[in-house]
Order: C-alpha cells, then structure tokens, then sequence
C-alpha cells in the first residue's frame, strides 16, 4: 500500500448509493473526473445502467461500474457487501446518499418503515459490513448525505416504526436525525481508535499502516448560492482534519422536506385558503 495521503486518485475506490440522480448522480459524475472507480450502488438497473452511460462520457473515465442494492432489504445489503469485498481490495469513500420520502407509511420486505429503512438502518448496515474494508484503505471516510429535514425532530423510541398516526414529514425527520446522531457516534468511535483507524486492542489489519484514520461526514446537500460542485473533492480529500461538516440544503434546485415543506404543500395552502375564506 502507497504511504497515507499518497495513493493517487486513479487507483482509489469510491462508492455513491442513489446514483441514478440529483445530488448522487452528481457526486459520482465528480469523482469519475478525479480518474478513480466509481461504483453506483442502485436499486433500479435500467435508470443505473443510464446513469452510468453517462458518467462513463462525460467524465471519460470508463471506471464506473454498477452494482444493485436495495436499502430496502436487509438481504440486499448484505449481499452487496459480500460482492464488493470479493471484487475490490480497497474503499476510499463510502458515500450514504440514497433516500426516500412518503406520505403514507410503508414497510419493507423486513417488516419495517420504509423511510427508516433507508434513509438510516440501509446506510447504518452497510457502514458496518464495510467498515473493516474502509479501515484497511485508511485514511478513508465515510459521508452521509443528509438533510435540513432532522431540525426540531425527535427520535419517537415509543413508536419507532410509526405504527400509530404516522405522518410522512415527521417520519422523515426522524430517520434524517438518526443518520446524524449516526455519524456523531461513529466519529465518537473513531476519536477511541488508534491512529490507523482501530481501536487499541484489534487486531492490526493487513496493509494497515499509522496515519489518520477514516472520518465520518455529514453533507447536507448543497450551500446557501451554489451547487454541490465541491462535495466530490471534499469526499476525495483525504486529510489532517477529522471535522465533521454540516451543510445546509438551500441550494439552487434542492428539493425542500421535512416539517418546512408543509408550508409550501397544496394540500396547506388550500387549508389556508379555506380558514381565510370562513374569516
């Protein structure tokens, strides 16, 4: 293994679930220009496959490959993870981008909310089982794509799975807050390790060698004025800093969720319009 902070970026590997679009998409189309493997972790084949024809030509890096997964299936996942570290030796980034929103309350194949599901337990699994590749690639991290949506929710441990009056928005809210306190708790974990990414009483990893370890990062989309234009580079950086960045999702063209959007709903605004007319 190159010494840290020297491996050059054609021979790094980056993964970027919920590719097919928006914000990954983007991600993805940023990194292939660096020169490295991009993997699109997608559900849908036929929209993965598009998405990857077409990072493959603009970036001029035919190192993007598609692999499916469904956040959706604990089975999936799992699967996913067993295919990976059989074809790569290595994991740069893990890039949690993939989510969903919807009003009416769903569930898995496992038997669970669906928006919980995905937004945080698929990324939370997949984190886990990929975690000793990413600790082997150190100095790697791990970004969590999040949203503004986890202001003023709350974690509902009573009704956890939304079983009793479930709204769409407040569920949302919760799996974006439980994908942050996520994050926190593994850079919690992470300041505990050793230097090269494990704690002091693991076994040292093959490869492993002392520098920085892994960092765990929240984005949330694009800044106040600008898109995400810098998210690959900064998912890329692999340096000093174990900072946690938090982003605002005010960007041009980011979609607004969470308790915020009900705002803007028409549903609210004809409700409105209604109290005026009684008034």
């Amino acid at each position: 293994m190159a010494a840290i902070g020297t491996t050059p970026l054609q021979d790094r590997v980056w993964v970027v679930t919920g590719a097919t679009s928006g914000i990954g998409k983007a991600t993805a189309l940023g990194l292939a220009r660096l020169g490295g493997t991009v993997v699109l972790a997608c559900r849908d084949a036929a929209r993965g496959g598009e998405a990857q024809q077409e990072i493959v030509r603009d970036a001029k890096n035919p190192k993007v490959t598609l692999m499916i997964v469904d956040l959706a299936s604990q089975a999936s996942i799992v699967s996913f993870a067993e295919e990976f570290t059989q074809d790569y030796r290595r994991l740069d980034a893990l890039v949690n981008n993939a989510g969903i929103f919807t009003r009416e309350r769903m569930t898995t194949p496992d038997g669970l909310e669906l928006q919980f599901a995905v937004n945080y337990l698929g990324g939370f699994l997949l984190s886990h089982l990929l975690l000793d590749l990413l600790l082997a690639s150190t100095p790697s991290r791990i970004v969590n794509v999040a949203s503004s949506a986890h202001k003023g929710a709350t974690i509902d441990f009573d009704n956890l799975q939304g079983e009793r009056a479930y709204k769409g928005y407040k569920a949302y809210g919760q799996s974006k807050l439980a994908q942050i306190l996520f994050t926190v708790e593994y850079g919690r974990c992470d300041r505990e390790r050793g230097p090269s990414g494990r704690r002091q009483d693991e076994p040292r990893l093959r490869g492993d060698s002392e520098g920085p370890p892994f960092r765990p990062d929240v984005f949330q989309e694009p800044r106040k004025g600008g898109g995400d234009a810098d998210l690959p580079r900064r998912v890329a950086d692999r340096g000093e800093s174990d900072r946690t960045v938090f982003r605002e999702s005010t960007g041009p063209g980011s979609v607004p969720r969470g308790p915020r959007s009900r705002r803007r709903s028409p549903t609210v605004r004809r409700q409105r319009e209604a109290r005026r007319a009684r008034n």
